[in-house]
């Protein structure tokens, strides 16, 4: 007889012959017989069961192992105090807790059933890890679940598991376990924002960002720190196509000037140059905003900072563009007030723009950049200029963007 298993070392063929040996005594126990004994028996299959689970049909023995120690804790009862009921539920307790979400092929529904189960055998005053670590299973679970089907369900049931587990973390002091939890409500509420475009997921995503960002500080973890700074200025863009657009693009500048002060140093790839960018967009698309209200001397100020984020370089498209922006800003401008100095700015920037297109090969931009040159020398040249020195300018400039078969002094 195997009745004594309490070493995870037999094998499996001893196993199956204990498993067989406790089913046979079990069907001797009489219904009248003294509950004690068919109580043993059942602890005895729910142990044999669970360690054989670790070398066969993992997720089927321990469903085993579970159902005989659910039987075993009936005829115990379900008072905590008593040896037996205590064993038996840390064994339950152990064998739902201890299912790993990542292996390859893992049935999640089979997985997420055990571990909602498991979390009613856990109470979080006495067992307060295995309770956080159940509840932090199942948002993952659930999490992987939603890629799968009914998205939005099951992420909320992941963000309700993660809050949970979150809650019992700040309970037990545990500020990393906190924090993580946090990020990945904050992660998932983005993800329902981009699903249904409402403004109140991204809000949410940013107040449990802003409450990681009470651990993960800029000093002590400063790649996740960096990370979550990105996320956030990513949310308040977001936020800005809808409302709040200046002062939401603020607080997205802010957040990647904190999050480019980590990544700066080097140590995290190329996020230091997808930060700029961003940075250089923001500006870019502010000076564009207030083009638009009429503001140009803003415009002029938010270009000039976004080309301060671009380098020709290793962005080339990006500076050509907002010079080729800056350029026909000047170029308006100058139809209201100093037309001569704006449009020598305008042809500035128009000429940087086109050196860049042409380096890089971009016929489109090439174009276009050739297309607004031709219209500021043009309208130079319809303009009367009252200072000889800005004429000659001016002339020489128009005379130089002509062909050699259209100059008057050749044709003479």
């Amino acid at each position: 007889m195997h009745l004594s298993l309490y070493e995870e070392g037999n094998d499996a063929s001893e196993l199956r012959e204990a498993i067989a040996d406790f089913d046979e005594l079990l069907g001797t126990v009489s219904i009248d017989t003294y509950n004690e004994e068919k109580g043993l028996l059942l602890m005895g299959l729910g142990k044999a069961y669970g360690h054989l689970s670790v070398h066969e049909d993992g997720e089927s023995n321990r469903a085993r192992a579970v159902k005989y120690y659910k039987e075993a804790l009936a005829i115990y009862g379900n008072d905590a105090n008593t040896e037996q009921t205590g064993i038996i539920r840390r064994e339950i307790e152990g064998l739902m807790g201890d299912i790993d979400i990542d292996a390859e092929g893992i049935d999640l529904e089979m997985a997420i059933g055990t571990l909602n189960e498991a979390a009613l055998h856990y109470d979080p005053e006495l067992f307060p890890e295995n309770y956080i670590s159940v509840h932090r299973k199942l948002g993952v679970a659930y999490k992987k679940l939603a890629s799968d089907k009914d998205i939005i369900v099951n992420i909320n049931h992941a963000i309700e598991s993660f809050n949970t587990a979150r809650e019992a973390s700040r309970k037990i002091g545990d500020k990393d376990g906190f924090a993580a939890l946090s990020k990945n409500i904050a992660e998932l509420y983005t993800e329902i924002a981009e699903l249904r475009g409402g403004l109140e997921d991204h809000k949410l995503a940013l107040t449990y960002y802003k409450e990681a960002l009470e651990i993960y500080t800029a000093d002590e973890h400063p790649e996740l720190y960096g990370e979550i700074k990105k996320a956030m200025g990513i949310a308040y863009g977001t936020m800005a196509e809808s409302e709040d657009r200046e002062d939401n693009f603020a607080l997205e500048i802010d957040c990647y000037k904190d999050a480019i002060n980590v990544y700066g140093n080097g140590q995290f790839g190329d996020e230091y140059a997808n930060l700029t960018k961003r940075m250089g967009s923001v500006y870019g698309m502010l000076g564009q905003a207030k083009d638009e209200l009429g503001d140009s001397a803003e415009a002029v100020e938010h270009y000039l900072k976004a080309l301060d984020y671009f380098d020709p370089d290793q962005f080339p498209n990006d500076y050509a563009y907002y010079k080729k922006e800056l350029g026909m800003l000047y170029y308006r401008m100058a139809s209201n007030t100093e037309l001569v100095a704006n449009s020598r700015k305008a042809l500035q920037a128009c000429n940087d723009a086109m050196q860049v297109y042409e380096l890089n090969d971009n016929t489109d931009g090439i174009a276009e950049t050739k297309s607004l040159l031709e219209e500021i020398y043009g309208k130079l040249g319809e303009h009367t200029v009252e200072n000889d020195s800005e004429a000659e300018y001016v002339y020489t400039e128009i005379l130089k963007r002509r062909s050699p078969d259209c100059r008057p002094e050749e044709q003479m």
